[in-house]
Parts: C-alpha cells; sequence; structure tokens
C-alpha cells in the first residue's frame, strides 16, 4: 500500500469521457481510502499525450477506454493472459518490477455481479442451481449475451471460463457483428491454447424456441426502443428465452438503471442486476491492481455501487 502522502495520477483516456462515472467516482475513492490520488481524463483520439505521461514518476494507473483499448497494447511493457485474449486492455497498472502491464477487468464486473445474483436466486427458489447454496454456480448450465460488441466479449469469456457455462446463445440484430465476435473469441481462445465455448447466433423466434434451461443472461447494449425489423425480432428472440426458464440476468448498461431488457427479464421473473453493480465491482478490482490487495479490499463495495447509481442519475 502506498503511503498517503505519495501523490498520484489515475488517467482516464479515451473520447467522449465528458458524461462518464469515471471523471468522478475515483476521486471519491481515492479520499475514502486517504490517499493523494486524483483523475486526470485525456480526451483525445489520439495516445500521444498520454504516451508521454505514463512512465511518469506520478503515474498511478490508468483506464483506457474507446477508440484505444486495442491501440494502447503494442505501447506496454506487458499485456497479462486475459488482455491477450480478449484482445484489448481497460486498465493499466504498474507492477511490482517496475512494468507497465496491461489487462481488461470488463469480465471482473461480470463474474462478481452474477456469482452475486446467483446467490440471491438461490434464496429465492432455485437452490439446486448452485452447489450446496453456496454462490458458486454449477457448470454446464447454457447462458445467453445479449448484443455482440466490446462488452459481449468479456461476457462470453465469463460465462464460459469462469462459470462453465455449456452453451452461450448470441442475441443480436446484425449477423456480420455476431460472426466477428466469433472469429474474434476463436482466435483469443488458440492464442492462449484453450477450448474455445460453443457460440450460437439466435435469429429468430424458432431458434429461440429450441433454447432449454438457460440460466445465465448478460445484456451488453444500450437501453432503446427496437424499431427495426432486425430490433424488434432480438427483442422477441430475447423474451421467448427469458419465457423458457427463469434464472439470473444482468445488463451492463447503467444508465437508466432499470433499463428495457431489465423489465422484461423481471416480468418472466429472473432475478436481475443493473451495470451500477458491473462498475462497482470493476472499481474494486482496479483499485486492488493499482494499489494493492490490502487497499482494495478496504473499498466499501456497497458504498460504491450506491454512489454510482447516485452520480448515473445526475447525467445527461
Amino acid at each position: 500500500m502506498k503511503p498517503a502522502s505519495d501523490q498520484r495520477i489515475i488517467y482516464f483516456v479515451g473520447t467522449n469521457l465528458g458524461h462518464a462515472v469515471t471523471n468522478q467516482i475515483h476521486d471519491i475513492i481515492a479520499q475514502d481510502l486517504s490517499l493523494n490520488w486524483r483523475l486526470q481524463a485525456i480526451d483525445s483520439p489520439s495516445l500521444q499525450e498520454f504516451l508521454g505521461c505514463m512512465r511518469g514518476h506520478q503515474f498511478g494507473g490508468a483506464v483506457i477506454t474507446i477508440p484505444h483499448k486495442i491501440a494502447i497494447m503494442s505501447h506496454l511493457d506487458q499485456v497479462d493472459d486475459i488482455g491477450s485474449l480478449l484482445g484489448a486492455c481497460n486498465n493499466v497498472y504498474r507492477s511490482s518490477g517496475g512494468l507497465l502491464v496491461g489487462t481488461n477487468t470488463d469480465w471482473i464486473g461480470v463474474r462478481d455481479s452474477l456469482l452475486q445474483l446467483v446467490q440471491q436466486h438461490s434464496s429465492r427458489r432455485v437452490a439446486e442451481a448452485v452447489n450446496d447454496g453456496a454462490n458458486t454456480p454449477r457448470k454446464n448450465m447454457p447462458a445467453f449475451v445479449v448484443g455482440a460488441g466490446g462488452a459481449a466479449r468479456a461476457a462470453v469469456y465469463t460465462l464460459h471460463s469462469e462459470l462453465g457455462a455449456s452453451m452461450i446463445y448470441i442475441i443480436n440484430r446484425d449477423d456480420g457483428e455476431v460472426e466477428s465476435l466469433f472469429n474474434d473469441i476463436t482466435k483469443g481462445y488458440k492464442r492462449s491454447s484453450l477450448v474455445p465455448p460453443t457460440i450460437v447466433h439466435l435469429r429468430n423466434l424458432d431458434e429461440a424456441s429450441c433454447v432449454e434451461g438457460a440460466f445465465y443472461g448478460v445484456g451488453t447494449v444500450p437501453d432503446f426502443e427496437p424499431k427495426t425489423p432486425e430490433e424488434l425480432t432480438a427483442r422477441d428472440v430475447l423474451e421467448k428465452v427469458l419465457s423458457k426458464s427463469q434464472g439470473v440476468f444482468l445488463d451492463m448498461c447503467y444508465k437508466p438503471r432499470v433499463t428495457r431488457n431489465i423489465q422484461l427479464a423481471r416480468q418472466k421473473d429472473w432475478t436481475t442486476g443493473d451495470g451500477g453493480q458491473v462498475v462497482g465491482w470493476q472499481l474494486k478490482a482496479q483499485w486492488t491492481l493499482w494499489t494493492g490487495r490490502k487497499t482494495g479490499e478496504a473499498i466499501d463495495l456497497d458504498r460504491m455501487i450506491g454512489t454510482v447509481h447516485e452520480i448515473v442519475e445526475t447525467l445527461p
């Protein structure tokens, strides 16, 4: 743990950063931990300014967002296994040996939020879905992901490699996006000498009707009212999958807190979680990487999630 007098800067690097939760939450955490750290946003389509800062003595860590999650990797001393597998880094930290290391913490937010939801769900009525009533889910249970972008890749990894999902169904309006996701996931797993997950794109209601026993669901798209035929079909497919079983559904979108997809899942009696929970778990993981386990464990998770929700309510 770094002493409180040690001045450090957390860099927030990307574009269109003005309304992000990140701008406020990290300074709050630093204050809670009595650390003399602060956030500095670098809102630029270029990495050049950040590259000039990241090897400075005040560097504490970095949050990397669009469009730099891939480009940053070639400028680091090391990219860990999960960053390499997912092909993108959203976090940079300095190792104990002084190396700048890139990783991806999206999956941690998804995993820990889902495990928390499993515990809540099992206490309601499906204790047989977990081992001995604990919050460790049984392996080989089907899952689905709504969307096929960058966050969907982290969700697929979590469901397959961390939660042991036997089959992962993708609900998405665009065939090309799903094909790209499949290719990227397959390449990433092969780079890591791992067996890739079984991924199936649900294109219509007939295919959705064949899904049995899905237990995990993760939403990775913004909240919007479906209008095009493709969007309406994707919504109907989601409703069909939700109607065939009950489980846990996590929506990574954090504004609004109760999205259309969460409303739909609740109507079908699923246990639901929102993007604020994902952000809260990620914050804990990020600060553990930057400051060490002891400091990370001192973060009050419930307070962080509540603060994230409060910040989101103030955003336009």
